[in-house]
């Protein structure tokens, strides 16, 4: 199985490019919405301003994370290894075939290529910390308690 890991890459930085364009849109009406609202000498409670505050703050809060996942992503080096590092694809049964790649972020989101649908996890998300580290042929536990659940490991590429 060919999969472009430069490729996949590429992909990905232009689907969070995107969402951080989205979020710039909505941070700036955010701020725009905050100058408009009434004040306390303008309206009897200052909630609508605060309110918007806290709006435009969660939207800088997602910003900057976007942008530090951006510039981790940009440091993901692709080496060929037999075990599970970040940046590596694993191939999962359980009982079908499912794709994995481990990243520095997680999107909730599939990647297609070449009519193979790739699943986007983090590193830090229960199922890559239960991959990381471990080799084709391996059997993984993940989750909790009576949802574990248990995938082999077909390949690392």
């Amino acid at each position: 199985m060919e999969i472009n890991k430069q490729k996949l890459f590429k992909i990905l930085k232009e689907r969070v490019e995107k969402e951080i364009s989205t979020i710039e849109k909505a941070f700036n009406d955010a701020v725009r919405d905050f100058k408009d609202a009434p004040g306390p000498m303008e309206s009897a409670s200052d909630t609508t301003r605060s309110e918007k505050d806290r709006i435009q703050a969660i939207y800088q809060q997602k910003l900057d994370e976007l942008k530090k996942s951006i510039l981790e992503l940009e440091k993901l080096v692709f080496v060929d290894s037999d075990i599970v590092i970040k940046g590596s694809l694993v191939i999962c049964k359980n009982p079908d075939q499912q794709i994995y790649w481990i990243v520095n972020i997680g999107i909730g989101d599939d990647i297609k290529i070449n009519d193979q649908e790739i699943m986007i996890i983090s590193d830090k998300s229960p199922l890559g910390l239960s991959l990381l580290g471990k080799r084709k042929g391996d059997v993984v536990k993940f989750g909790i308690d009576s949802n574990r659940k248990k995938i082999e490991i077909v390949d690392v590429i």
